[in-house]
Order: C-alpha cells, then structure tokens, then sequence
C-alpha cells in the first residue's frame, strides 16, 4: 500500500459539529482492500468500533464507526489523503443515511423435521395446503441420525410459507412433533436461508477467511472414509441446452459424502429419478454427482439456483448434461 506520507496529523476545525461516529471513506483503489484502509485510520485517528465494505457502480467505499463523535470529526480531515495513487473522500454518515434498504424477504421453501412414518405424500401437501397453496413438496426416503423423517414444502408465496411454518412447527401429527424451518435451499433464489446445516458458509463471510488462502482453511479429510464412486452407467457430454438431468461439481466431502447429504441440496427443485455419485478428475476433497429431475422446468430451476454457491469455499458447478 502506498500512502501520501509516512507522518500524517489530520486537524479540523474545533467549531465543526460532529452528530455522528461513523464517516464514508471513497475512492478506494480496488487493489487497496479494506483492511488496509481501516488500519490507516485506526493508526492515525484510532477508536475504531466497527467497520464495514460496500460496492456499487461507482466503486468501492467503506464505512468506519469510531467510539467517538471527536474521532469521526478527526477523521473527516483525512478526505483527499492519497492511498494507492488515489485521493480519498471522506464524509459524515448520519442516522438517516446510514439505513440500508430493508432486502425483501421471499423465502418459501420449508424444511420439515419429524414426519410420521404412515404420513403420506397427499396427506403432507394437505396439512400445509390449510395456509395457502403448496407448489411442490417431497418426503425424503431417508431419515436423519436421529432416524427421524423430513421432507420439503415450497409454498407459493413467502407469507404463506411464514403462515405455515408459524403455525405448524411444534405441533403434533399423529403422535409425532414435526419442526418446520427455513430450508438451506431457496428456489431460485439462492440458498444459505437458514436451515440446519450450520458447517455451511460462504467464504466472504467466514471470521477470518482470506481469499489469498485458497482452500487451505478446510479440514483436511482422510482418502480411507472416502465413500466409492464410480464412473457413471454411460458417457455423456455438457450443453448449453436444457435438459432434466445436472452435472453438478465441486461439492465439498467434508458435507457431501453420501447421497443423503445430497438430498437437502437437491430435492427442493422437484422429484429426483436418479441421483448418483461419479468418479470424476476433480479437486481434491471434492466429489461430483449427477441428478436427473422428472422435469425440465426442475432441473433449469436447481441449475440457476446452485450455480456459482460456496459451501465450506467451495464454488459449485452446476450443468446440463446429455447422453448420446
């Protein structure tokens, strides 16, 4: 990092007004990350709180909340400081401004924990279908370490889903208490809701991740409890194309070691006709899988929404795939 001078001693004026401890910091050169900014103040001005990193069209700013009104006044002085060839702009966020835009919650798809064994598939769609309409919903073949069956309920709305969720969850069914959750899966809408799988982050958001390492931050993992894959029944290729069936890569063993920890993953999309683990040359602590949907709508569905999600820091890699 290069910065305007090695001795800096910001000085304002004592008769300006400071309501506010926390200041905007732009025109941060994007190969200056944020760390190295909130060191230069936290040098210079110190009382450093909180910070936080925003991008937009403009560029990249960060917002650095000091324990002090006198603080974030000093701090205000360091606008047109220069750090990486590029002079700063340094501003007061008031109360006002420094609400972010409430993000519209549309989460639907319910995960569903303790379901009777003698419940059938009509019956399930029909208990949650008493608060709205149920779009899709599935009960998985397997149960989970405490042998207790699950399943998914996609509603057709994010009310409905909060409707049926508030009023089920703890509630008794046929001598069975069922919990009802947020999935880890959103349709279409991207996934890390909620959800039972607390192991699963994403590598900007993971306490003290650093892009730089790579995936040297994940448990290593003995080759000898490495479940056996096999090449698949027949050769296939990627397309562009639609089709009902994925080949999906990059998913972590640390998480993914069987088939039924793919289902969480992959059943919220619709009715899987076959899901099956592959040998593929892939990265190591890795395994790929191919799932193929009873629809094409399911398939294009879970593609766009697992493409491109990190799990443990791993990038998933979704494709359509078709056999000769």
């Amino acid at each position: 990092m290069t910065s305007q001078r090695k001795s800096f001693q910001p000085h304002c004026d004592s008769d300006m007004k400071m309501t506010t401890n926390t200041v905007k910091i732009a025109n941060v050169p994007n190969h200056v990350n944020r760390g190295e900014v909130v060191a230069l103040f936290s040098t210079l001005i110190g009382d450093v709180r909180s910070t936080s990193e925003f991008r937009d069209a403009i560029g990249t700013h960060v917002e650095i909340t000091f324990l002090s009104h006198d603080a974030a006044k000093k701090a205000l002085c360091m606008s047109g400081y220069t750090i990486g060839g590029c002079s700063l702009a340094v501003t007061p966020v008031f109360k006002e401004d420094n609400v972010s835009p409430k993000v519209p919650d549309n989460r639907r798809n319910l995960y569903v924990l303790g379901i009777p064994f003698d419940l059938t598939k009509g019956e399930f769609a029909g208990i949650f279908s008493r608060y709205g309409k149920v779009s899709h919903c599935v009960i998985l073949a397997t149960v989970d370490n405490a042998s207790r069956r699950r399943g998914f309920v996609v509603m057709a709305s994010h009310e409905d889903a909060k409707r049926a969720m508030m009023a089920l969850t703890r509630t008794q069914i046929k001598g069975h208490t069922i919990d009802v959750s947020w999935s880890i899966v959103q349709r279409s809408d991207g996934f890390l809701d909620g959800g039972d799988r607390a192991t699963v982050f994403d590598s900007h958001s993971a306490p003290g991740s650093d892009e730089s390492q790579g995936n040297s931050m994940v448990p290593s993992v003995d080759s000898s409890e490495m479940i056996a894959s096999s090449p698949p029944e027949k050769s296939f290729s990627l397309t562009f194309s639609p089709t009902e069936t994925l080949l999906v890569t990059n998913l972590p063993f640390i998480l993914f070691a069987n088939t039924s920890d793919l289902e969480p993953l992959l059943f919220p999309f619709g009715t899987i006709k076959k899901l099956e683990i592959i040998a593929l040359p892939s990265p190591q602590e890795t395994i790929s899988a191919l799932v193929e949907y009873d629809a094409l709508e399911n398939a294009t569905d879970a593609k766009e929404s697992l493409q491109g999600q990190c799990y443990a820091q791993y990038r998933i890699n979704a494709e359509f795939v078709v056999f000769p």
